[in-house]
């Protein structure tokens, strides 16, 4: 009996592909050892060169594995088997095709771990000190008038002096020695903690506008804007995001900034 083989090479393929019934013939080897004499040669041979049918048969694989094997009906219909008989087979191509199969998945599991590892250990995190560099300013001396000779002035203005001719280490030597006899100044204390952010002595800063922030006073919204920077400048961003956050809420000239360098560190 003649064997009609244009039926059969249907049969085995489909659309270009491996037909369902090849995969499941191809799925069936991969379980058991014994079913490599089914594999047709034109089906490994399709299989080595296309990429899609061997994804395929890994997924099916991989779905099938664990599970019961259940014959498929139409591969091992004795007519059709007779025909997969009469083709030349190749097993040793097979077997080399399914650990290559194997180490290609592997290989790509391997390689998506590293990616998430290197991702999660080495991303992209906030600079404190060029954040704190570029939204720090220091505040105005809004307490003194202006034009008085230095020699005429009380000891808080002279300090001030200091501090707007970016003298710092002086303004604060006069600021400390304010302080021995009123410690509670509220002026003196916001312009001392603002001087040691330029000194960038974040820790004393920190301490000041601590004091400062529990009280409310002429310096309230200005007292959080340089809190939170005092916290940015040591990138301590869990400490000044809820400055932040309260101080985006408030109406007044530092809401739009606190929102804007929420936008860099949350």
């Amino acid at each position: 009996m003649m064997v009609d083989k244009k039926r059969h090479t249907k049969f085995l393929f489909e659309n270009g592909h491996l037909s369902d019934n090849s995969i499941a013939l191809y799925t069936e080897a991969l379980i058991d050892d014994s079913k490599f004499a089914l594999i047709p040669t034109q089906v490994l041979v399709h299989t080595e060169e296309c990429i899609e049918c061997k994804q395929h048969i890994i997924e099916t694989y991989e779905l099938l594995k664990n599970e019961e094997f259940v014959v498929h009906p139409i591969i091992h219909q004795r007519n059709e088997t007779k025909v997969f008989f009469n083709l030349p087979i190749n097993q040793n191509t097979f077997k080399q095709n399914s650990r290559s199969f194997q180490g290609i998945a592997i290989a790509a599991s391997l390689v998506i771990i590293l990616a998430l590892y290197f991702f999660l250990v080495y991303q992209v995190k906030p600079d404190g000190d060029k954040l704190f560099i570029k939204y720090f300013e220091p505040y105005p001396d809004v307490v003194t008038h202006k034009g008085n000779n230095s020699n005429e002035l009380e000891p808080f203005e002279l300090g001030l002096y200091y501090y707007t001719l970016n003298n710092y280490d002086t303004a604060l030597l006069i600021f400390s020695r304010i302080l021995v006899k009123d410690s509670t100044n509220e002026a003196v204390l916001f312009y001392t903690a603002i001087t040691y952010l330029e000194l960038k002595k974040s820790r004393e800063a920190i301490r000041i506008f601590k004091v400062l922030d529990n009280q409310e006073g002429l310096f309230n919204q200005q007292t959080r804007w340089y809190f939170s920077l005092s916290f940015v400048l040591q990138n301590d961003f869990k400490e000044a995001i809820p400055i932040l956050e309260k101080l985006k809420k408030e109406n007044g000239f530092y809401s739009e900034k606190a929102r804007n360098l929420l936008s860099k560190i949350d």
